[in-house]
């Protein structure tokens, strides 16, 4: 069982998960550390009955190139940012009739921002440009905020007996999801959530909704 199980609350429990992935993710190479960033979560690979083929990689700057945070920006706004966050939020905008705005992609100003290099954008400090307009508009007390993001408490959900139908799907070994991930390795990951060991809500979500899609579509 590890140090500080991820599968409990725990005021360090954040920085605890931020530590870990870093350690294991930064690497001296900026190529590398961007794949290890982007590519599919190690638990999930070993799942697969067949070896995966090789992830097809975003064309990357040459290896002298030095705006690979330019590079990387420029890949999550054609990709990220239209293939997740933006479709989520519309989806779930128009869902509750709500009209969302996105006033950081104004084209003038996203124009405008792409043309900052790396160098300017870390000056100060992250976001600092954004920080000092704010000070200047009478919001200083929201600089020295810290960062909130909208998690779900997916893994005590799971775990919750009158949830756990969530689950049912990934405990039938006929399923057609099995005829691409390990039944054995499925099972052993699940219970290791279930009874608290490790939080693998981030893998079991994606092994759910992949079963559903599967069963929808080729079911």
């Amino acid at each position: 069982m590890p140090l500080m199980p991820t599968g409990f609350g725990h005021p360090l429990r954040k920085k605890f998960l931020l530590w870990h992935k870093l350690a294991h993710k930064i690497q001296k190479s900026p190529r590398q550390t961007f794949l290890n960033f982007t590519a599919m979560d190690h638990r999930l690979h070993q799942l697969l009955l067949q070896p995966a083929p090789d992830e097809a990689t975003p064309l990357l700057p040459l290896t002298g190139s030095t705006d690979w945070l330019g590079w990387c920006l420029r890949h999550d706004q054609h990709q990220y940012l239209v293939s997740d966050v933006l479709a989520i939020t519309d989806q779930a905008a128009m869902q509750h009739s709500l009209e969302v705005r996105t006033p950081y992609l104004e084209n003038h100003l996203a124009m405008f921002l792409t043309g900052i290099s790396p160098e300017v954008l870390f000056r100060h400090g992250q976001k600092w440009i954004l920080k000092d307009l704010l000070a200047q508009h009478h919001g200083k007390e929201f600089i020295g905020r810290s960062k909130e993001g909208f998690g779900m408490p997916l893994g005590r959900w799971l775990r919750k007996l009158p949830n756990q139908w969530f689950l049912a799907e990934l405990q039938q070994a006929d399923h057609i999801i099995f005829t691409y991930i390990d039944y054995t390795g499925t099972q052993i990951l699940l219970q290791k959530h279930l009874r608290g060991q490790h939080d693998f809500s981030t893998e079991l979500w994606a092994l759910i909704v992949l079963a559903k899609w599967l069963q929808h579509n080729f079911g």
